[in-house]
């Protein structure tokens, strides 16, 4: 599944890489309960309802100084495959900047995660893009990052899968 958004912020060039490095802090799993490593490094575990890891993804971040690209690669211990995002910066003038997302989520072989995705792609795209852009916003700031918690997560796919089958 590839989702993929854009967004304009009033910051420079300077301090937006800079808060890309703090990549760790950008929340890209939202609803899971996030392990720092470093900046650049970190893992995401899924919990179920009772508390036990249901999986973990490692990530890491790479940097392209030059063209103002960062990619993380996401490696589960559930998944055979891994999951890419890629970040770009790009100046729009001295004090803005546009942040582009990309994300490649490997679905692998699992038969019914790729039977709903084309149903929640949407929904999952605001829900990540929303995290990622306001966590990037607090780190440009000084703001602390409020991550989404579970409960939160739960009841934003609980809204928006009213929304959709209420059409």
């Amino acid at each position: 599944m590839e989702l993929t958004n854009t967004k304009a912020f009033p910051f420079t060039i300077d301090t937006a890489w800079q808060a890309l490095h703090k990549t760790s802090s950008l929340n890209v799993e939202p609803g899971s309960k996030v392990e720092i490593i470093s900046d650049t490094e970190w893992k995401a575990h899924v919990l179920d309802t009772a508390g036990k890891e249901i999986s973990c993804t490692h990530y890491t971040a790479t940097f392209d100084e030059e063209k103002k690209i960062v990619t993380v690669e996401g490696v589960s211990n559930k998944k055979h495959v891994h999951d890419f995002i890629y970040l770009g910066l790009s100046k729009i003038d001295e004090n803005h900047v546009e942040l582009k997302v990309d994300m490649e989520i490997n679905l692998g072989i699992h038969l019914i995660a790729r039977a709903i995705a084309p149903f929640i792609k949407k929904h999952a795209e605001n829900i990540i893009m929303q995290e990622i852009f306001n966590n990037f916003e607090a780190i440009c700031t000084g703001n602390e990052v409020k991550p989404i918690s579970q409960e939160e997560l739960d009841s934003l796919a609980k809204e928006a899968m009213a929304k959709h089958f209420s059409k």
